[in-house]
């Protein structure tokens, strides 16, 4: 985004930028970082508030039919607490619903709010089927590599007494579920998620420089999973989609490549769940080949491509000010403390 939403003046010939920000330009960098806060703040909240409700009324449905002798769910469960509730396809069709609303919702409500026209966040530069491909074996080779390294964190910790929370799914889930799930993880979430975080958050943080909102959209990113495991590969595919968003000024790249991941990661899930081991080892050897190709892509890329450089003066002017934006502190706080008490609550489960 243009920095005369910062400092008008910028455009007159001769004007001077000091090496540190006066108070007007120091609470107008502020400012958007608060939007960002705000906004994230308001999607944790909106997003617990509406699935409280959408159990809720669940809840009030399934009264309705025990009264009137009709099931929706086997006798004696508390779909509050029990596992079987959040593995129906009615609680992924919620939380999808949810998260699709509130993604979305709140990306383009932030968008509205700081000025960023959304048309022109897919308007894509020296885009070309062939960086495409290249694009997604790079992505698929993080995710690799990213799993690996998740693993290790995670054994590390167990060896040190802490268990760290895994989200999986549950492999008894019904057809309608297995398909809402990839419905989605493959569709849904590239979509809504990048439209947020590469949209909204990293726009609004690469106002000062591109490098610092490619850096902390990505950490706000892996944040947002709550769990080490997600935030190891949310943080690594973050910057790397981020990166794609500011070369080519466009979503469309790192929304194909989030569809690619996820939808690498669903059919070895799918095939899992239902058995199909032919399948699995050819996506096995299929998921191997592109991996080694995106490794030496990987390589290349660093060796010959490098993040947006930053300046002194803009590295004034970046974790500096955002620090001290107390909602873009505390949706960080709150993630953080999520992904410590999921910790906690496995580490407890399994002494």
């Amino acid at each position: 985004q243009p920095y005369t939403d910062i400092v008008p003046q910028i455009v007159i010939p001769g004007c001077y930028i000091p090496m540190r920000p006066n108070a007007r330009e120091t609470g107008r960098i502020r400012r958007y970082c608060s939007i960002v806060g705000c906004v994230l703040l308001a999607h944790m909240f909106l997003s617990t508030a509406l699935a409280m409700l959408f159990q809720l009324l669940y809840s009030s449905l399934q009264t309705v039919m025990d009264k009137s002798g009709g099931n929706i769910l086997p006798d004696n469960y508390d779909i509050l607490l029990d596992d079987y509730f959040w593995a129906s396809s009615s609680s992924v069709a919620m939380n999808i619903l949810v998260f699709m609303l509130c993604n979305a919702g709140l990306a383009i409500f932030g968008c509205k709010w700081s000025k960023i026209p959304i048309p022109t966040l897919f308007r894509t530069k020296g885009l070309t089927p062939g960086r495409i491909l290249i694009y997604i074996c790079t992505a698929i080779a993080l995710q690799s590599l990213c799993g690996y390294l998740a693993e290790f964190v995670m054994n590390f910790l167990e060896m040190a007494g802490i268990t760290a929370y895994d989200p999986q799914l549950i492999t008894e889930a019904d057809t309608k579920t297995m398909v809402l799930t990839c419905i989605y993880s493959c569709i849904v979430a590239p979509i809504t998620e990048e439209l947020l975080f590469r949209g909204f958050v990293l726009k609004n943080l690469s106002r000062v420089s591109q490098r610092f909102g490619i850096i902390m959209s990505a950490v706000l990113f892996g944040l947002w999973h709550e769990n080490i495991a997600q935030f190891v590969l949310a943080f690594f595919v973050g910057i790397f989609m981020g990166y794609l968003t500011v070369k080519h000024d466009s979503l469309v790249p790192a929304i194909l490549c989030h569809a690619a991941v996820n939808t690498a990661a669903e059919f070895f899930e799918v095939a899992d769940v239902y058995g199909l081991d032919i399948l699995t080892s050819i996506l096995s050897y299929g998921y191997f080949a592109l991996t080694c190709v995106g490794v030496v892509l990987l390589i290349r890329m660093f060796i010959r491509e490098r993040l947006p450089y930053t300046t002194p003066p803009q590295s004034e002017r970046g974790l500096r000010i955002a620090v001290t934006s107390c909602p873009l502190v505390l949706v960080m706080l709150g993630h953080l403390f999520m992904m410590i008490a999921y910790i906690m609550m496995e580490t407890n489960n399994a002494i």
